[in-house]
């Protein structure tokens, strides 16, 4: 299955890990270094920018300091980046009216 993930912080990395290990996996983070890291460690493809990290996946996953920064991540080209048969799995501890949001805005793609 084709991955892209956003987050590799404390909960992300271990996560991340365990999926890189049977999954084609492309990963972002805020800090482009912990990504290119992950990488090099895993056989992932450590990508530039949120929505390289959604380009072609079947799933994305988001696991971020919380909802706010799950939005900014949409706007810099997540969203963009997301195909119509994507699914977005939100692992962030997020505030549920702002999932709610990110539901209703991404509900018709």
């Amino acid at each position: 299955m084709r991955i892209g993930f956003l987050g590799l912080g404390a909960i992300g990395r271990p996560i991340a890990t365990h999926l890189a290990r049977t999954h084609q996996l492309r990963v972002w983070n805020r800090t482009a270094a912990k990504a290119t890291s992950f990488a090099k460690e895993s056989g992932a493809e450590a990508v530039a920018a949120p929505g390289d990290a959604a380009m072609d996946a079947e799933v994305v996953f988001t696991c971020l300091p919380n909802s706010p920064e799950v939005e900014q991540v949409l706007g810099e080209g997540l969203e963009a980046g997301l195909g119509a048969d994507s699914t977005l799995v939100d692992l962030t501890s997020g505030i549920p009216e702002t999932s709610r949001r990110i539901a209703g805005r991404l509900s018709n793609r």
